[in-house]
This record gives structure tokens, sequence and C-alpha cells, in this order.
């Protein structure tokens, strides 16, 4: 068990800088078995090559039909990688489903609140991007998950099966502050 001081994470885009951290993180959830985003297991064979990709969406190039810009986000202290969040600025027929926001923690920084910061944080920046309304989606047994967006003000909206998961998926939404600068 280790102290974390939540006050000091914060939000970066990727960058090569935190390649050794970052691949400790996705050892561990390959180890594991968990189900994580696609990019997240692929950055073991081209770490550089998902920077690049993860940081050209965000600018809006390279995308292909169908996608997206989105946002995505290491989430950090120091030169540690505690987890990844990703925003997408837009949601498209095939992702209004599934929401805006996604995250993943590392299984060594669960149950420290880490996960409810992170999307604290990624709602500042949801803001920023002027979006009106974030959406994300739970599995309906995820207890931690649930907690995580209701702690950050979000209000359950509606729930359906999802057919490719085959789970029971709770969707929570908030309705943003104006970003005026």
């Amino acid at each position: 068990m280790f102290f974390i001081n939540k006050k000091k994470l914060k939000l970066v885009a990727p960058d090569l800088t935190y390649k050794k951290s970052f691949l400790k993180l996705v050892q561990k959830a390959v180890l594991s078995s968990e189900k994580i985003p696609w990019f997240i297991e692929y950055s073991l064979y081209d770490f550089e090559g998902i920077v690049k990709i993860l940081n050209d969406n965000a600018e809006n190039k390279s995308l292909k039909e169908n996608e997206v810009q989105s946002s995505t986000y290491f989430a950090v202290f120091g030169k540690k990688v505690a987890g990844v969040i990703n925003i997408k600025h837009r949601l498209n027929e095939k992702l209004k489903i599934y929401g805006h926001i996604g995250y993943y923690v590392s299984l060594a920084y669960r149950k420290k609140g880490i996960a409810t910061k992170m999307l604290q944080l990624a709602l500042v920046e949801s803001e920023k991007l002027n979006l009106d309304t974030v959406t994300i989606c739970v599995d309906k047994n995820n207890i931690a998950s649930k907690k995580v967006a209701i702690k950050n003000d979000l209000t359950l909206t509606d729930e359906f099966f999802d057919k490719n998961q085959n789970i029971m998926i709770e969707r929570y939404s908030l309705k943003l502050r104006k970003h005026t600068e």
C-alpha cells in the first residue's frame, strides 16, 4: 500500500517521455487478461506509432472514415502513468451508444480515487472543447465506475443491453457549464 496525493495527478498528452511507465502499465494489464482499449495493447508493439496516432487524432489529422476527433491523455504523477483517458470531441451514430469519455486505470492505482480525479480533470478538458453535455457508459455490474460517475455529478439517464459485450450498460450524463475565455 502506498500513499497517493491525488492533487498531484495531471493529464498530459501522450509523449515518448512516459514510454517506460506506460509499457509497464500495459504489460500488467495484458498479464491480468483484462479487457483494455486496442491502442493500449498495441503500444507494446509500436509505442512511438501509437503516440503519433493519438496526438494526430487530437489535432484532427489522419482520421479514417467514421472516426471522430478525440483527445487522449495519460494520467500521471511525475513520470509515472496511473491511467489513460480519452475524450471524443463529438459523437457519430456508432459512438452515441457509448459516450464521450472512456478511461483505464492501472491495477496499482485502483481503489485510491484516481479514476474519480481523472474524470474530474477530463470534464474540465471537455468544457474547453465546448462540449455541451458529456456522456459515459459503464457496465451495470461495475460498481466502482458507477461511483466515479456519480462522484463527478453525472446522472443516470438510461440503460441498455449491449449485444456485442453481452452486458447491461448504464449511461450517465452531465450538462457542462459553457467555457468562456
